[in-house]
């Protein structure tokens, strides 16, 4: 009897024990889908197959693209656009944001966040910034930047302001 509760103790204690290990998941060759949830240290979503950052740093000036453009990420802190553009003819650029906090399974997530959108120049240098108030989802939030130089090509910096949840987002950048 005392051997079999002994048994029964250690199975116990190895069933708790591999409750709490981390999901892990491989990166070899042949896996080709994103993950939703998996992203490296800093809350960046990456790839399976190419388990780099996306969005990390910013773009350079071979990243450039014309509007209308569309940025879209699920992410737990911040990303930056992967492609930087210029204004419209008048100096302007307008922005549509759509956002929900959620969970890692893509489920809403009942935690507020602030979420802070910001215009960098291609030169670094920080242009302007516009911070939502604290929420769970934000729809059609749209802004314009104006005052730009048509010479010079800015991105974004999309940022959340808790570690709690992530943000799933889609912003459009228009003429």
């Amino acid at each position: 009897m005392m051997k079999l509760k002994k048994l029964f103790s250690l199975l116990l204690c190895l069933m708790m024990a591999v409750s709490f290990l981390p999901f892990a998941h491989a990166h070899g060759e042949g896996a080709s889908e994103s993950v939703p949830g998996t992203e490296t240290p800093n809350g960046i979503p990456c790839d399976v197959k190419w388990p780099e950052e996306r969005g990390n740093n910013p773009p350079t000036s071979s990243n450039t693209t014309s509007l209308p453009y569309t940025a879209s990420a699920t992410i737990r802190r911040y990303v930056y656009t992967s492609k930087c553009f210029p204004p419209n003819s008048s100096g302007e650029i307008h922005t549509a944001f759509y956002g929900s906090i959620v969970d890692v399974n893509g489920n809403d997530y009942n935690m507020p966040a602030k979420v802070t959108i910001t215009l960098y120049s291609l030169n670094g240098s920080d242009i302007e910034s516009h911070t939502y108030a604290s929420a769970t989802s934000w729809t059609n939030k749209e802004l314009t930047w104006s005052g730009l130089n048509t010479g010079t090509c800015y991105y974004f910096k999309i940022e959340k302001n808790t570690q709690l949840g992530y943000l799933s987002f889609s912003m459009s950048c228009t003429k």
